[in-house]
């Protein structure tokens, strides 16, 4: 099953084989931000995939067996093929080359949609006729369609959107109606609890359903505490949701707490506690000194427990998982060591600071229905 428009883009086969390095580097960091770190199987998974994008006679069960690797992640491989689409384009502007090759490459992505998400797809369309996805009325969501479409059909059939925010790290997860669409704008009856927490964030979440293929981050226009109503506009996709992959809570700490990571080399990283949960710490520091993912770190922590008051000191031992960028600072992800006497503690901390940003939530709650 070839596309139209598949032998002239092959004449731009060099700019595909040259960009393969960023389509591969973009997957990569957006799957390590989110914490999953490919090997190299899953790496050369997106890699083969990207290349047999031009095949002419694609094989399709070759590439169904290929994506059932535990790591590949379709949304994410197709939202960077949408990126090197947008890439192409710029690439054509500034060449000043015709931009029916971007069509062509459009044509490409839409072959493989067909494939991978059962959506329909025309093999004889040409430029002039771009629809780039199309689905049934059956499939649920509508590619073409926008967010607004998608709900006003989420409103007609009565199914609820489900919403998840976290409060000081605590998540909070209920279901709301859809009351209202208005041009841009969609109007949502919830629980007060969701409605603090969306404001305590900045930003309202909504998880995916079979009408909607990826979780959405929605700007937050206004609020009526007294009829448990939100008002959303902005609506934009979340290829990764962190909260959903959080295996347990993570929540702040009830102080500033100065913490300091050693290597077992000798290096020293000073930084500040940021978040905890039953399986791991955050800490945030402005130093880098070349820590590597896997390299072992220990350290003491002094906590004071939630209600008692009562001061622990820690000794630990941790797994970097992971180091990214954070606000202009530099967050070290570490996950607990196995068959640690002080663990006990970590965890114990950390479901009572859950309880007390509970109680605390509750509070704020009873003083606007007091309200």
């Amino acid at each position: 099953m070839s596309f139209t428009g598949r032998e002239e883009l092959v004449n731009h086969i060099d700019y595909f084989e040259k960009y393969s390095k960023k389509f591969l580097t973009n997957i990569e960091d957006t799957c390590r931000c989110s914490g999953v770190f490919l090997d190299n199987d899953a790496i050369e998974v997106y890699e083969e995939l990207y290349n047999m994008l031009l095949t002419k006679d694609f094989d399709t069960q070759k590439a169904k067996e290929i994506i059932k690797h535990k790591d590949f992640n379709k949304a994410t491989f197709f939202e960077f093929l949408i990126v090197a689409q947008i890439d192409f384009n710029k690439y054509l502007m500034q060449k000043n080359l015709d931009f029916k090759y971007g069509a062509y490459l459009s044509f490409a992505i839409e072959r493989y949609a067909g494939i991978f998400c059962n959506i329909h797809y025309n093999k004889t369309q040409t430029p002039s006729s771009i629809n780039v996805f199309s689905a049934n009325s059956n499939s649920g969501f509508f590619i073409h369609e926008n967010f607004i479409d998608t709900f006003k059909k989420i409103e007609q059939i009565g199914e609820k959107l489900e919403f998840l925010n976290l409060f000081d790290g605590v998540p909070v997860r209920t279901f709301g109606d859809i009351i209202k669409i208005e041009d841009n704008q969609v109007t949502v009856k919830l629980d007060l609890m969701q409605i603090l927490s969306m404001k305590e964030e900045g930003n309202a979440y909504i998880i995916a359903n079979q009408y909607l293929q990826k979780n959405i981050k929605a700007n937050i226009v206004a609020t009526d505490f007294v009829k448990c109503e939100v008002t959303l506009n902005s609506f934009e996709t979340q290829p990764f949701m962190h909260a959903l992959k959080r295996k347990y809570p993570r929540v702040h700490p009830n102080e500033f707490t100065k913490i300091a990571l050693k290597h077992e080399d000798g290096r020293v990283v000073n930084g500040k506690l940021f978040d905890i949960s039953e399986g791991g710490i955050g800490v945030v520091s402005n130093e880098d000194i070349g820590f590597k993912n896997g390299d072992i770190l220990s350290s003491q922590i002094v906590l004071h427990m939630p209600s008692t008051n009562e001061s622990v000191e820690l000794k630990l031992n941790f797994k970097l998982v992971v180091l990214i960028v954070y606000q202009n600072a530099f967050r070290y992800c570490l996950e607990i060591l196995p068959n640690q006497a002080d663990a006990s503690k970590i965890q114990e901390f950390a479901t009572l600071r859950e309880q007390e940003t509970l109680r605390e939530l509750k509070d704020k709650l009873s003083l606007y229905k007091r309200d």
